[in-house]
């Protein structure tokens, strides 16, 4: 019998062994990253999970969806990986991400035909398409928001319907991934523009706090494939993304065989026809001396055309100049002296390296022999406004830049005789331009470097030369609720200061971040651990930012030091982070103390309903005879007394807002989200939210009609009214009897009836 036991163990756990694990994977077309052919799903991160999977013995089940269903199902648990998503702090907060990058890509704009936008400006009041849910399209709307530009925006679930309504006209322009089309737009009537933006880091992301075990299996495998050159991930890379050079014999077209005879036939009765055309060369010699004079008028007509076209080139903004063989200076055509602030008779006959500064010089010498050798050559030419032209180390609103073709300048013998340039403002272009490699590297509100290129410099410093490498984290404390109580311009006035506070506190080879919303991050390049507690100290000191009263913000900070090179990075910050939030929680309780008695003070002065301290302590002893004759037990009777004193919290609040024209009906969903960051209030949160729906459902906010509403809610809103009739602060004050004949009139509608006749037999006594 226990040989039977031990030999069925036996085999359970054989084919336990061989089942295996399952492990859904969401998929969605984004080739060659990810896409189904044939009902098979393909890409490059379909070959590297089908590797790990053989080698894990899991089983890879792959739902199909668009990419918003594919977010969905991630974050309700419905798949385990999904794969090629980018990488950002919003998403990090949703899902939980590998470490290992697998690829590198960007967003770019892709329009119809007909249509050539240089620059985002151009894009105004144009129809766009992008993918709903794609990082690229989310920052692209970004984009268009900071530079103010509006576009009509139409969504569409995949790439593929982004370059079908490119291809039929319906759309002016697109956002797509950079590799998608680079694979794809091929097959559809687009063209590629240089707009490109959002430079992200493509992972594997997982539900979160479900897949740690997934999460370390595949950054080791993945991590293990890159130093493998042979490996499935490089195979993969050359799969999908490499174009194969077929090598072929040269074969001499069928047309130049065909050319060839014509030619030799044309030859053979040119040989035979020349000595008639000798002939006729002294028959053709009288018709020119006859047609001389008709030549000389037409000479003076075209001196009269010359001297018209020179004025054309005079009046255009484009400038036109000419140089000969040795690349000297020739002549010009354009309003050179008033615009420019360039002469010509300083110019003519001489080198640009002569006469301009060495580095336009040299730019412009260097492309002219590319045009003399090749036909033609392009260089943007930098203009001072200044007399000598000098000077490079002006003002940079004094530069003004040329973009310059440069063609070569032939007579009729097809000789090389010159080079022709022609320059063209592109001034605004190129600060366009600029401002857009800005935005992409820096956080648009403090000014900052963002997320993405901070972790560009901290895999680049990340080296033997630049140990020991520090790191600072920064949380400013009780931003959220600073958000809240004073609104998001006051919150945004605290960000910018802590930005400049740091700025101030560091050194200028060090490297500052916006981390997040209220993080930030500092790398400080070859500083030792001791070093970097003195610059955390200069920081704490100057990040003290005032916002009401005596109240002040601060920062908490974490502080770590990788001083060998086999500590990985990655440890290193999270290890600052975690001391960062260590500090946090402490600093957060003192904040948040001082600004719950700053709330009980504005109350007692009569920013809510009460005028005074007495009347508040008249209304809380109505609130106690009023409990007790409900039946509240001693746990619902201190919540009553504390909502009597703070349900007007949220009125507090939006008076302190920096912003204008509020709606104070969101007081009570504003006095929501403050009770809830306060473990004082939090458990009286929801009565404050309701305090003011009615008993009929025409209350806000959310219009909950009857035994909907929390009792509290229904209780203070009845206190809520006798405190204003009879604390009215400078106004005649009602007696008992008039509120008592007003709170019957909104009995059944307003308030509760069976609770305003128990509230009235109060009064009454």
């Amino acid at each position: 019998m226990s040989r039977r036991i031990v030999l069925f163990l036996l085999i359970f756990l054989l084919g336990v062994t061989v089942i295996g694990r399952t492990i859904k994977v969401g998929i969605y077309e984004n080739k060659p990253l990810v896409f189904v052919e044939n009902g098979v799903a393909k890409g490059v991160y379909i070959d590297i999970l089908q590797e790990i999977a053989r080698k894990e013995n899991w089983e890879l089940s792959f739902v199909r969806g668009n990419w918003i269903e594919c977010l969905d199902k991630l974050r309700n648990g419905d798949i385990d990986i999904l794969v090629a998503i980018a990488h950002t702090p919003e998403r990090e907060a949703i899902y939980d991400f590998n470490k290992e990058a697998v690829f590198t890509n960007w967003g770019q704009i892709y329009c119809r035909k007909g249509f050539s936008p240089e620059s985002v400006i151009d894009l105004e009041g144009k129809m766009i398409a992008g993918v709903s849910g794609d990082i690229y399209y989310q920052h692209f709307y970004e984009l268009l928001k900071n530079f103010n530009i509006s576009a009509d925006l139409v969504t569409v679930e995949e790439y593929h319907e982004v370059l079908s309504l490119l291809d039929l006209g319906e759309v002016d322009a697109g956002v797509i991934s950079r590799l998608y089309a680079q694979l794809n737009a091929s097959n559809y009537r687009v063209k590629e523009t240089g707009i490109i933006f959002s430079p992200v880091v493509l992972k594997f992301a997982f539900t979160k706090h479900k897949h740690r075990d997934l999460i370390i299996t595949i950054d080791k495998y993945l991590k293990e494939f890159k130093e493998d050159p042979e490996s499935v991930y490089y195979e993969s890379l050359d799969r999908w993304l490499n174009i194969d050079v077929v090598e072929s014999t040269f074969v001499i077209p069928q047309w130049l065989v065909v050319a060839l005879i014509v030619s030799s036939i044309f030859i053979t009765i040119f040989a035979g026809t020349a000595f008639l055309l000798q002939k006729r060369v002294d028959l053709k010699t009288r018709e020119l001396r006859e047609r001389n004079m008709e030549l000389e008028e037409l000479s003076k007509k075209l001196k009269k055309s010359e001297e018209k076209f020179r004025q054309l080139i005079q009046s255009m903004d484009d400038v036109v100049f000419v140089l000969d063989v040795n690349k000297r200076f020739v002549e010009f055509y354009g309003e050179w002296f008033e615009k420019y602030g360039l002469d010509p008779e300083k110019l003519v006959g001489k080198k640009p390296s002569a006469v301009l500064d060495k580095i336009n010089g040299e730019s412009i010498e260097k492309a002219a022999e590319v045009a003399l050798e090749s036909g033609s050559a392009t260089v943007e030419w930098i203009v001072k406004r200044d007399d000598d032209n000098k000077d490079n180390k002006k003002d940079e609103g004094s530069k003004i830049y040329l973009g310059v073709s440069l063609s070569a300048l032939r007579n009729g013998n097809g000789k090389v005789v010159g080079i022709v340039g022609v320059a063209r403002d592109i001034t605004e272009k190129v600060k366009n331009n600029e401002k857009m490699r800005y935005l992409s590297f820096h956080d648009v509100l403090t000014g900052l470097y963002n997320r993405a290129f901070f972790e560009e410099e901290l895999k680049r410093l990340d080296s033997h030369r630049q140990l020991p490498i520090s790191l600072i984290m920064i949380d400013i404390n009780c931003l959220k609720l600073t958000n809240d109580i004073f609104g998001h311009l006051e919150g945004d006035r605290v960000i910018k200061e802590v930005a400049q506070a740091l700025r101030s506190s560091c050194r200028k080879e060090d490297i500052i971040a916006r981390w997040g919303g209220d993080e930030f991050v500092i790398l400080l390049p070859k500083t030792p651990f001791e070093e970097v507690k003195e610059v955390g100290e200069r920081i704490r000191r100057t990040c003290r930012i005032k916002i009401v009263d005596d109240i002040e913000l601060n920062v908490s900070q974490g502080i770590a030091t990788k001083e060998k090179f086999s500590q990985d990075m990655m440890d290193v910050l999270r290890e600052a982070e975690m001391r960062m939030y260590e500090e946090k929680v402490a600093l957060d309780v003192q904040i948040k103390k001082a600004l719950l008695r700053y709330f009980r003070e504005k109350i007692a002065q009569g920013q809510g309903a009460v005028s005074s301290v007495e009347c508040l302590e008249k209304m809380k002893e109505i609130a106690e005879r009023f409990g007790y004759a409900v039946g509240l037990d001693n746990a619902e009777m201190n919540k009553l007394l504390l909502l009597v004193e703070y349900h007007d919290i949220g009125i507090v609040a939006l008076k302190n807002h920096s912003e204008k024209g509020l709606n104070y009906e969101k007081h009570p969903e504003v006095g929501y989200k403050i009770a809830l960051n306060f473990p004082e209030i939090a458990p009286i949160a929801e009565y404050i939210l309701y305090h003011h729906e009615r008993w009929d459902g025409q209350g806000y906010p959310k219009k909950l009609r009857g035994n909907e509403i929390p009792l509290l809610s229904r209780l203070v809103s009845i206190l809520d009214f006798y405190a204003k009739e009879k604390c009215k602060d400078g106004e005649p004050k009602q007696s008992d009897e008039r509120i008592i004949l007003e709170l019957g009139k909104r009995a059944g509608s307003e308030f509760d009836p069976d609770l305003v006749k128990l509230f009235t037999k109060l009064l009454l006594l």
